[in-house]
Order: C-alpha cells, then sequence, then structure tokens
C-alpha cells in the first residue's frame, strides 16, 4: 500500500515537472524509480510469506523455551506446526502422546 501510494506521488511529480518546467525526461526517471520501490516491495512480500508457508518463522529459542515447558509438564506432548500469528503472537499445535496397543487392554 506504500508502494503504491509512493509510485503515485513519483507520477504526479513527474507531471508537474514537466508541465511547468519542461522536464520531458523527468517521466521516466519517475518511472523507473516507481519501479524499483515496487521491486524492493515485492522481494520483502516474498520474503516475509515465504517464511509463513514454510514454517521458518519462529527462531530457535522460542521452540526450545516451548519444548522445556511440555517435558516439564506431567502430561506428555509432542509439538506439532510451531508457527507465528501476529507481531508477538504464537501458535503451537500440542499432540498427546498416549500408548495403546490394540486388544492389550485400556
Amino acid at each position: 500500500m506504500i508502494a503504491d501510494a509512493a509510485t503515485s506521488v513519483l507520477a504526479i511529480a513527474a507531471l508537474i515537472g514537466g508541465k511547468f518546467w519542461g522536464a520531458g525526461w523527468l517521466d521516466p526517471v519517475m518511472g523507473i524509480a516507481g519501479a524499483g520501490l515496487v521491486a524492493a516491495w515485492a522481494y520483502g512480500l516474498l520474503r516475509d510469506s515465504g517464511k509463513v508457508l514454510l514454517d521458518a518463522e519462529m527462531n530457535a529459542p522460542v521452540v526450545a523455551e516451548i519444548r522445556e515447558v511440555i517435558a516439564a509438564s506431567p502430561v506428555k506432548a509432542r509439538i506439532s506446526r510451531p508457527a507465528r500469528l501476529a507481531r508477538g503472537q504464537r501458535q503451537v499445535r500440542l499432540h498427546r502422546v498416549t500408548c495403546h496397543f490394540a486388544g492389550r487392554g485400556p
């Protein structure tokens, strides 16, 4: 959204510069600058969404702390897919570990 607004401001600046000062070269220069802004924005978007989609978002110290808390708990569980929901919010799916063999009691 910011990249879109910035490219609009650059286009308006190029139009004003071309009309009042006869700077016809300003339009292509602002076009290239706008393309650079959009490319930088797209790179950041791909990098951030790639981390989320590949579940590489959670850093190791946070996951290690979660594993320590689970290990100290009387209920045995294992972590499946730790993920970040939003800034400062984490989600961890836990699976309770049970042992049950077919035909051998409860």
